[in-house]
């Protein structure tokens, strides 16, 4: 991805969790550790009473007793159930929806810093703004909760901003993307770049049937605290995963997998995919999927079956592209 683009993800379900009792309940919501630190952004699955996914969330401290959390629209109501259906009654946490009152455009690409910096106010040079951290912005005259984060695997940055603001920020940011060539991106774009980062999808590849141990997110498991799902955690690290995740290039010819198709090891059929494409800076036509332990190794020949047709795919080192995560932290 050598262009800057832009995408609209106003519809990411966007929560405010505030409150004297706000650090430790969410801390025994989630498999990781809530940040400490003002600005700082952690990647938080919520686990069901077994350790297998609930929710995928991620978590921003705004500033003491105050968090900013968000997660996958097509989860809106449910994972706000989930939320509410934990606060403590003792009232000392406060649960706010924002989804409606913020909108959220995205800038990515090798050149969105630079974009960036001509758009706003302030110094959002690596040094004073570094990945997965967070700041209130000015991009133009509109204040701004922005994330260096994304869901594509570039430098890039989500813009959270008011939503009678939109207008204002969508023209702040095309006319200062003009000698860049901004362009509008979509969804099945970044659904392809995502593939290629393996990067999780919810109720694809997070889905209640899997725990985070299975998958390339075991690191925000953190045993040394206590947490919703983590009796079901111990358990799997006793017994071992029965299952785990694996990147599959696959031989297609004019049609990629896209999810639940089998996986064949020999005449056995040893798995599902859980979804894939095209992954357009690789091109490689890329699945993800679960596997037994024995057959995850990098180098593993197996076969996707796609429209019928059973097509040749090779187990693959995760993530595909920029495995050292180089171009997200430049």
């Amino acid at each position: 991805m050598e262009k800057v683009g832009l995408i609209d993800l106003t519809r990411f379900a966007k929560t405010r969790i505030s409150g004297p009792g706000a650090e430790a309940w969410l801390n025994n919501l989630t498999c990781q550790k809530v940040p400490t630190k003002d600005g700082r952004i952690a990647l938080s699955p919520m686990l069901d009473g077994n350790g297998n996914f609930k929710s995928d969330m991620t978590v921003t401290k705004v500033k003491d007793s105050e968090y900013f959390c968000v997660t996958a629209s097509v989860g809106k109501r449910h994972d706000q159930h989930w939320l509410m259906e934990n606060l403590p009654a003792d009232g000392s946490v406060c649960m706010d929806d924002l989804t409606y009152k913020m909108g959220c455009l995205v800038l990515a690409g090798p050149k969105s810093r630079e974009l960036l910096a001509k758009a706003c106010y302030g110094d959002v040079s690596n040094a004073a703004f570094p990945f997965g951290t967070s700041q209130e912005v000015y991009v133009g005259r509109i204040k701004c909760r922005v994330n260096r984060m994304n869901y594509v695997g570039e430098l890039g940055y989500e813009i959270f901003h008011p939503i009678e603001s939109q207008v204002a920020v969508y023209q702040t940011l095309m006319a200062a993307g003009a000698e860049f060539d901004l362009r509008m991106i979509g969804m099945y774009a970044m659904d392809s770049m995502r593939l290629e980062k393996g990067y999780l999808a919810w109720k694809s590849e997070m889905n209640v049937h899997h725990t985070p141990l299975e998958t390339n997110v075991a690191w925000t498991v953190k045993m040394d605290k206590d947490f919703i799902g983590k009796a079901g955690i111990e358990k799997q690290q006793s017994e071992g995963v029965p299952r785990q995740l694996v990147c599959m290039v696959c031989a297609a010819e004019d049609a990629d997998p896209w999810g639940y198709n089998p996986i064949f090891n020999g005449e056995k059929i040893v798995g599902m995919t859980s979804s894939g494409g095209y992954g357009h800076r690789t091109g490689k036509s890329i699945a993800l999927g679960y596997v037994p332990p024995a057959l995850a190794a990098p180098g593993t020949q197996l076969e996707v079956e796609v429209l019928g047709k059973r097509l040749a795919a090779e187990v693959v080192g995760m993530p595909l592209y920029d495995p050292k995560n180089e171009r997200m932290k430049a």
